[in-house]
């Protein structure tokens, strides 16, 4: 695909925020081949580009086809054109999922796209304010409009949600590219994310342990990404559970707010995961059938 400037794909007032957008590509100009000539300002200016180029060419196609935000829970006024086509050349799919908490009054809402780990995100702020963000392994892209005449205002940042934890650099972490290589074998299996600090979530591991051994499929044990290591080894050794410190990093996961309840466990098979998954604790029947059940729906 040929890359495309600002100037001649004829856009004008389009602001542009490159702190943090400019660390990541520096990164990757640091492993690059010593032949490359460009400059890293030339490369940042293309990247950009051909994003924008890429939202373009997704709004000027949606005149024909049927809206990307016709699948929104509310009624988008100002801006829909553009929304449109960020949404269409991000791939969104749908159901759109109400995010809780506050936003300055306004309200959040989040969508899966069509690739394991990249789940898109609207927030309409109350004072009028629209910004979509596009959440993925490598991390966080906004576009944002502001007032009436829909600039769009760009920015990128990196993201961690186990960042900044004592004794970061000794945990393993389960990232998308583990959960693929899940999803993608030819084993089923069921991944199950618990608290340490919850007596319900540690009573749930050898439960979900004994059923998945029953049915034969693989188990894969997640910890609460910020718990601290120590404290955790000893609540397992006491509990008699095989300690291994495995931590959620994947976006997947997380976008799916899985992290919101411990314990709570996905399931997956024949290449697929789960549309959903499952919060809280419970016996061992209520769990064999809820795999069994989830197994039998990804066939």
């Amino acid at each position: 695909m040929a890359l495309v400037n600002a100037k001649q794909s004829g856009l004008r007032n389009v602001k542009v925020v490159t702190s943090g957008f400019e660390k990541n590509v520096n990164e990757r100009l640091d492993v690059a081949s010593p032949q490359a000539s460009e400059s890293r300002a030339e490369v940042i200016m293309k990247v950009f580009a051909l994003l924008l180029g890429m939202m373009m060419f997704a709004t000027a196609n949606a005149a024909t086809e049927s809206p990307a935000t016709a699948d929104l829970p509310f009624k988008v006024t100002e801006c829909r054109k553009q929304l449109d086509g960020v949404l269409r050349s991000w791939n969104t799919t749908g159901p759109w999922s109400v995010q809780m908490g506050p936003l300055e009054g306004g309200s959040a809402f989040r969508s899966p796209t069509n690739q394991l780990g990249y789940w898109v995100e609207i927030k309409r702020y109350q004072s009028g304010i629209l910004e979509a963000l596009r959440l993925s392994p490598s991390g966080m892209l906004s576009v944002r409009w502001d007032g009436k005449a829909c600039e769009p205002r760009m920015k990128t940042s990196s993201y961690k949600v186990t960042a900044n934890q004592p004794n970061e650099k000794n945990w393993r972490f389960f990232t998308d590219a583990d959960l693929e290589k899940l999803v993608k074998s030819t084993e089923p299996g069921v991944v199950l994310l618990w608290g340490p600090g919850m007596i319900h979530s540690v009573q749930s591991v050898p439960r979900v342990t004994r059923i998945a051994k029953k049915l034969g499929v693989k188990l894969t044990i997640l910890m609460d990404p910020a718990f601290p290591q120590d404290e955790a080894r000893t609540i397992a050794k006491k509990h008699g559970i095989p300690f291994e410190d495995r931590r959620l990093e994947s976006v997947e996961l997380l976008s799916r707010n899985m992290q919101s309840h411990f314990p709570s466990h996905i399931v997956y098979g024949n290449g697929k995961l789960s549309r959903h998954f499952w919060k809280g604790a419970f016996d061992d029947p209520e769990y064999e059938s809820q795999i069994t059940k989830d197994l039998a729906e990804l066939k």
